[in-house]
């Protein structure tokens, strides 16, 4: 056997599916809206049928269709005043609305039926585009209750001056997907508008970094501000920074090679004007005696896919004579025809070192 609230809300929807009229608020007649569709009716998206409330907190959800883009009221009745949150999404999960309605919300209206007492609130949400969404409720507390949507012209309640109707969904504020970027010069990167139509793209510094369609290509190091102007006159924009096409990280000290071993730092890479990749490096002893020479040493420099493009290889580096504690500086080439990327993104890459060190105990 259902509860009385049940029962009351069924057929407290007959009624307002209709025709919405019938209803007494407060004392208040409604104006009657005949031409009315309705969207959608859920008596406690089927969770009455176990006659169990809905628990605090626990989002109750139903999908359903938009066909026109009439504007649609969406009333959710139950037992008492409370606190709930209304949320909308479309079908690929992107929100669109998201309200909270308090207990304390002076919008809350009542209707009498049965001589039972229910509640009543929502939203108008003008404009909606057709295809399915999902809405979404929450209380915070137990509860039953009841929601429909009605498409047509917003639902007319006699209200006080003081009181008036909900306010419309608002129309979101467009957006970028990033504000900030850095770019390597002569590399490029993709960004995008939200909610923004009829975008124009431009650039403060075209030297700088360029920009078509939201592709922002880093032309030489330095600064400049893309902006993104939409057809209705609303201005976005996103920093751009450009860095030279070049591999370069702190110096290691000694200390950071594991005691009793020597090791090879590599903290600068880049191309020359022939295209050859040069490899700033220092050897570092970290051992107790003489560093006397390094042999096969191997350094791989590897792109940002894990992929190696180039090698350099010595079977024997002779006569470092490195004392212990000290470092070295060595410069490394790696010729452009064993360099099978011509044009890596460099500040992207990873190095490893391998090889062997002789001492002179």
């Amino acid at each position: 056997m259902k509860s009385k609230f049940s029962k009351t809300l069924t057929s407290l929807f007959l009624i307002a599916a209709l025709v919405f009229s019938g209803i007494s608020y407060q004392g208040k007649e409604a104006k009657a809206a005949t031409d009315q569709t309705s969207i959608f009716s859920v008596n406690d998206f089927n969770n009455l049928l176990d006659e169990t409330p809905l628990t605090a907190g626990t989002p109750a959800t139903h999908t359903f269709t938009v066909s026109s883009n009439g504007t649609i009221s969406i009333i959710v009745y139950a037992p008492s005043k409370m606190a709930m949150t209304l949320k909308l999404t479309d079908a690929s999960g992107k929100e669109i609305y998201n309200k909270t309605i308090l207990s304390t919300d002076p919008y809350w209206y009542t209707a009498n039926l049965e001589d039972t007492t229910v509640y009543y609130n929502g939203i108008t949400w003008t404009r909606p585009s057709s295809g399915n969404y999902t809405l979404s409720l929450t209380f915070d507390q137990d509860t039953y209750f009841f929601a429909e949507a009605l498409q047509g012209p917003a639902v007319q309640q006699t209200t006080p001056p003081s009181s008036p109707t909900q306010p419309p969904v608002k129309t979101p504020t467009p957006s970028l997907n990033a504000q900030s970027v850095t770019l390597t010069a002569g590399f490029s990167q993709t960004i995008s508008t939200y909610n923004a139509t009829g975008v124009t793209w431009s650039s403060s510094n075209g030297a700088v970094a360029t920009v078509s369609n939201g592709k922002i290509t880093g032309k030489k190091p330095g600064k400049a501000t893309i902006s993104a102007k939409t057809a209705s006159g609303y201005t976005m924009t996103c920093s751009v920074t450009v860095k030279k096409n070049e591999y370069s990280v702190k110096k290691l000290g000694v200390k950071k090679v594991t005691y009793g071993k020597s090791g090879i730092d590599i903290y600068k890479v880049s191309y020359d004007k022939k295209g050859n990749l040069i490899l700033k490096t220092r050897v570092l002893n970290n051992s107790n005696y003489k560093l006397k020479e390094l042999r096969n040493v191997k350094i791989k420099i590897k792109d940002n896919n894990g992929k190696t493009f180039a090698t350099y290889s010595a079977k024997k580096i002779k006569k470092v004579n490195l004392k212990a504690g000290k470092a070295k500086a060595y410069t490394f080439k790696i010729k452009k025809s064993k360099v099978k990327n011509k044009k890596a993104n460099l500040p992207l890459i990873s190095t490893s070192v391998s090889g062997r060190a002789y001492y002179i105990r």
